[in-house]
């Protein structure tokens, strides 16, 4: 999508280094199939078929919604990951809905997907799909019916989408919209009015939200460098996962900064939310390279998809650093792992290639394996610390 991920891969990483895993595959006619490999006393679940899974949602009925942003659609599966429908601008029925895989996509409509990266709902059914390339965010009903253009038309033309990563509804049913191209963070209430945008400005950080103005790129605290995702606790406290600037920033509820986590420029890792200092690139351990995404599990840890480090890393909401999940030169850490040790990328099962979303709910991690094409299902233990 962006040419920014280079990935590290070794001959071990790429016919598996674990001796104990078992594969058994599920077979049909569908584009997408599902393997499930034993590894031990445990189990990783594969849904194979993807051009480009760069997010995933698991929905209040336990199905799993994966947009693929190469492919021009939204993909649908059960509890059991079996393929439903897909949703998209069909080529024959010349309309956007939900349809089966006897209908093919058509991306030349100016309603089509053509970069879905991911996908949300609101309180009334309706889904919200932040589509990258198109520069849009979409609004449909729950039949899939393409409603309108989100922040289409502002009053200042300034404040149109330029690349949006991400979209979010929170617990109040505000919808939020992090701006990958344009470097800030955009909240809009339930009704999606638009109230306000956090980032930098030539003169500084806006440090809550303001209404107008251009964003620019910084890595000074409350500005931004690629904000990939924002997502909001149960009290209201904002996290934004920065890609250029290799950081998790956490907010206030009125948007101002409360500090950093990452690799530090001086030397060493953050240990909690840090408000001095400068974040660079690292593979240690609670740093981060090209994080991109963030999810919240139980309201008491947050689990961050670190892109360019090929693995998903784990720290409890002060941020002080838990555990990961992926693959070293020797192994595949399938449960949280402290082990110190690089992390490489690889196409084995259990091993991660640019891991694009990452969702914890009570013993699944599921994992949009972007550069497999694929998406993983560990089982891992929900109380880990």
């Amino acid at each position: 999508m962006r040419g920014l991920y280079l990935f590290m891969t070794c001959a071990c990483c790429l016919v598996g280094c674990n001796g104990s895993a078992n594969d058994t595959s599920s077979s049909s006619n569908s584009q997408w199939n599902v393997k499930v490999t034993k590894i031990g006393n445990s189990e990783i679940t594969s849904i194979l078929g993807f051009k480009g899974p760069y997010g995933l949602t698991l929905s209040d009925d336990a199905k799993l919604y994966v947009p693929d942003i190469r492919d021009g659609k939204v993909i649908r599966f059960s509890d059991l990951f079996e393929a439903e429908s897909w949703l998209g601008y069909s080529l024959e029925a010349q309309k956007s809905g939900w349809f089966d895989e006897s209908y093919s996509v058509d991306i030349s409509n100016k309603e089509s997907l053509k970069g879905a990266h991911s996908v949300t709902f609101n309180s009334r059914g309706q889904i919200i799909i932040a589509d990258f390339f198109n520069k849009t965010v979409n609004l449909y009903d729950s039949s899939g019916k393409f409603l309108s253009f989100i922040n289409s038309s502002p009053s200042d033309t300034s404040l149109k989408f330029e690349g949006p990563a991400n979209a979010h509804i929170d617990q109040n049913g505000n919808l939020w919209v992090s701006d990958w191209t344009s470097h800030r963070v955009y909240k809009f209430d339930s009704d999606f009015n638009f109230i306000g945008w956090l980032g930098a400005t030539a003169t500084g950080s806006t440090n809550g939200f303001v209404q107008t103005g251009k964003a620019i790129s910084s890595n000074n605290l409350g500005g931004f460098n690629k904000p990939h995702m924002i997502k909001v606790d149960s009290e209201g406290f904002l996290y934004v996962v920065e890609t250029g600037n290799h950081r998790v920033q956490k907010f206030t509820p009125l948007g101002e900064s409360l500090g950093w986590i990452g690799a530090k420029q001086s030397g060493g890792i953050t240990s909690h939310f840090e408000v001095t200092g400068s974040p660079i690139s690292s593979p240690a351990l609670g740093g981060f390279n090209q994080p991109v995404s963030l999810s919240i599990f139980n309201n008491e840890k947050l689990i961050i998809a670190d892109n360019g480090n090929n693995r998903v890393q784990s720290f409890d909401l002060n941020g002080k650093f838990i555990g990961w999940v992926g693959g070293s030169n020797s192994d595949v850490f399938f449960n949280w792992t402290k082990v110190n040790t690089s992390p490489v990328g690889g196409k084995a099962t259990g091993y991660l290639l640019a891991p694009f979303e990452a969702i914890q709910v009570e013993n699944r991690l599921y994992i949009a394996d972007g550069h497999n094409n694929r998406v993983q299902i560990y089982k891992v233990d929900p109380e880990f610390r």
